[in-house]
């Protein structure tokens, strides 16, 4: 038999003795953290990576493991793109951050990773992370990300692949760089539902990277591929509408650019009829009166560029409800 003066005892003890556990737990946890911020300060990838697992491994600081995971990642890209860091040091930041992305399949830390490609101007390695920023989106339906996040998520995608496909017009060949599919099979990317989430009645332009020949409505050999994709998208998606937008870079007089998105916009449609979408496809060409918006890319885009991407055609789609 317990007297109720020992139970007291007892409770109390158990009390302080927890209490005692916690406090050694949140210290332990505090010491790892100093620990992760010394290596950062000490520009130590191997340091650092090795304290962000301490840190996700600890009974106290693993609820912040998304926390640590996103700053060893804005450490690793930083100290990459940093002047004066060594190439071959370079190569072994950014494998361990796609190496940590692959596991913590964060949208906003693979986004970071494609802006850092991005401004180095690696476009199809840039490409394929944004893509797999949308893919980590399109994989967590309950994530919250923002309109204006998945706006400027689009539009860096989109000029990505555009960059990434860019055959001067025809006048370069190189290799077509698709878009990628989800585990359902349906196309990504640019593609991706995930992207069209919105709160109430919004429409979102998708920028397609159709290529032409200068000056001309005939597609380049990657202008048919994407083309060809477009037309994969509206089949599976099965639409009864579509509505194309022909855009033109500002180069010529006003009134060419006008007729030549007109042109252009009308042979996308013509093209889309013939391979077989029975949508009702409404059309619009602006010329040059609305160039891509540059300002959110990660990086300032030369003249050139720019007008790569001032060229394309949009399909303007209503966003789905979040």
């Amino acid at each position: 038999m317990t007297f109720p003066g020992v139970r007291i005892y007892l409770v109390a003890a158990a009390i302080f003795a927890f209490a005692g556990m916690a406090a050694g737990a949140q210290a332990a946890c505090e010491d790892l953290v100093a620990a992760f911020d010394r290596a950062v300060a000490a520009r130590s990838v191997d340091a650092a990576r090795h304290a962000a697992a301490d840190l996700s491994a600890d009974i106290v600081c693993g609820a912040r493991s998304d926390e640590f995971q996103g700053k060893l990642l804005d450490f690793l890209v930083t100290y990459a793109g940093a002047p004066g860091t060594a190439a071959a040091d370079r190569e072994h930041a950014v494998a361990l951050a796609q190496r940590t992305l692959e596991n913590s399949r964060n949208w906003q830390m693979a986004a970071t990773l494609a802006d850092y490609f991005m401004a180095r101007g690696q476009r199809v390695n840039a490409h394929r992370w944004y893509e797999q920023s949308v893919s980590f989106l399109a994989a967590n339906p309950g994530i919250s990300a923002t309109l204006a996040e998945r706006r400027t998520l689009m539009t860096r995608l989109a000029a990505a692949k555009s960059l990434a496909n860019d055959d001067q017009e025809g006048r370069t060949t190189i290799a077509y760089v698709p878009t990628t599919r989800e585990i359902d099979g349906s196309l990504g990317g640019i593609y991706s539902k995930a992207l069209l989430r919105a709160r109430g009645a919004e429409v979102v332009g998708v920028p397609i990277p159709i290529n032409f020949y200068t000056n001309e409505t005939r597609f380049t050999p990657l202008g048919e591929k994407a083309l060809q994709e477009l037309a994969q998208a509206a089949q599976a998606e099965q639409v009864r509408t579509m509505r194309l937008v022909g855009h033109a870079d500002p180069r010529g007089a006003a009134q060419h650019n006008m007729e030549l998105s007109r042109q252009r916009v009308e042979a996308v449609r013509d093209q889309l009829l013939r391979q077989g979408i029975r949508a009702q496809i409404t059309i619009e060409w602006k010329g040059a009166q609305q160039p891509f918006d540059v300002g959110v890319l990660p990086y300032r885009p030369s003249q050139e560029e720019i007008w790569q991407l001032d060229r394309r055609v949009e399909w303007v789609r209503d966003a789905l409800p979040e």
